[in-house]
């Protein structure tokens, strides 16, 4: 359908959530529902409490999880363009279905394992899934490499927002979550920057090195 389809599809998918989180928002207002007993009445805007301290750990781990998704999805695209592996969107699929089957399963298996080895492990199964990358001469190096990426990233992913959740105050979860969601746009947006300046600098080789 080109390009116009996938914008008008994502728009249809974008107000449709919009108006689940509307019909979410009133469920939760009847009767004090999911509020806590000493929730406060008239809670007070304080621009300076923007960022909560409690999820600054865990939202720093998120960050640099993702520092490196650009180059596992946009100059991937590029990397592959440039030497000839047809059929990149394969990677796309492969990875995004390794996600959604694997977070699940991972989410238990780090509570089974705690907050430090399963972060830890997704970093491990990132550096592979990069290096993969500049050594393959066809697209199945690239599908491993999305494989242990998406494994790596969710694993990683679900521990830090498990821990952002347990650390954070009980009547201010929206502004920790808050706190805690920034990661992931700043993430893409340093990644983005950093990656393209090695790239210009270094190649695509010294890039996923790097």
């Amino acid at each position: 359908g080109g390009f116009g389809s996938v914008v008008v599809l994502s728009a249809v998918l974008a107000l449709a959530g919009g108006i689940l989180g509307l019909a979410l928002g009133r469920d939760a207002s009847k009767d004090g529902t999911g509020q806590s007993s000493d929730w406060p009445s008239k809670p007070r805007f304080n621009p300076f409490a923007a960022v909560e301290r409690e999820v600054l750990l865990p939202a720093k781990l998120l960050f640099c999880l993702n520092l490196t998704y650009p180059a596992a999805s946009g100059f991937l695209v590029l990397y592959a363009k440039t030497i000839g592996i047809e059929n990149v969107g394969w990677y796309f699929v492969v990875s995004g279905s390794t996600s959604l089957l694997a977070r699940p399963l991972l989410g238990r298996l780090g509570d089974k394992i705690g907050y430090g080895p399963s972060p830890r492990s997704g970093f491990v199964l990132e550096i592979p899934a990069l290096l993969l990358v500049p050594a393959a001469s066809g697209l199945t190096l690239l599908l491993c490499s999305g494989v242990l990426f998406a494994l790596g990233n969710a694993i990683g992913s679900s521990t830090t927002l498990a821990l952002a959740i347990q650390r954070a105050h009980p009547q201010r979860r929206g502004t920790a979550m808050a706190s805690f969601s920034v990661a992931y746009p700043l993430a893409a947006g340093v990644g983005a920057v950093l990656m393209g300046a090695v790239v210009d600098i270094a190649g695509y080789l010294g890039m996923y090195l790097m």
